[in-house]
């Protein structure tokens, strides 16, 4: 929640954290103003910081609010990760014997000893992927994601999100080059 950023105030520092301090002090002045008669604020400063570490979002032209919130999740989430001594990244394999749950859960661990922010833990999401052979031995591609595109088809009418979802992770056959480690 917004009070979860706002317990990291102690992280935030122009300097370290230019996103997000201005983005901080767009905050603190939006509640200030809450019941007063101020009709706009200006977010100038936040914009021309925004713009300069990312060009595409400089100018006038029209940008994409989902790639926009996408970068500004990933800038926040850098500027605010708490871990500062990151370990040996560690690449897994499907060579234990360990459940798909099992391993989830350490691909997560993990991921956390890299990467600790309030918008890790807000925002992103782990996705997993199963990969099952015609021997039915299975494989699993782990992934932390802040968004996935649903796909609309051509008549949305009467669509709902659960068809979008259902449709999203329905299994799909693909053809692979490589060879299954159990039946070759």
């Amino acid at each position: 929640s917004i009070y979860g950023f706002f317990s990291k105030d102690k992280l935030i520092n122009k300097e370290q954290t230019p996103i997000s301090s201005y983005l901080y002090s767009i905050c603190v002045h939006m509640m200030n103003t809450v019941n007063t008669q101020e009709k706009y604020i200006d977010i100038s400063n936040f914009r021309y910081k925004f713009a300069e570490k990312h060009q595409t979002f400089g100018g006038f032209i029209q940008n994409d609010s989902q790639e926009f919130c996408r970068v500004l999740l990933e800038d926040l989430s850098n500027e605010l990760n708490e871990v500062k001594t990151k370990p040996v990244y560690r690449t897994f394999t499907n060579s234990d014997k360990k459940q798909k749950i099992e391993k989830d859960e350490d691909f997560d661990k993990s991921f956390r000893e890299r990467e600790s922010s309030i918008i890790i833990d807000l925002f992103y999401a782990q996705l997993i992927t199963a990969f099952t052979c015609q021997c039915k031995e299975e494989t699993y591609c782990f992934q932390k994601i802040l968004d996935f595109p649903l796909l609309l088809p051509e008549n949305t009418q009467n669509i709902n999100i659960m068809d979008l979802l259902k449709n999203n992770f329905k299994p799909e056959i693909i053809e692979f080059e490589s060879k299954c480690k159990k039946c070759q």
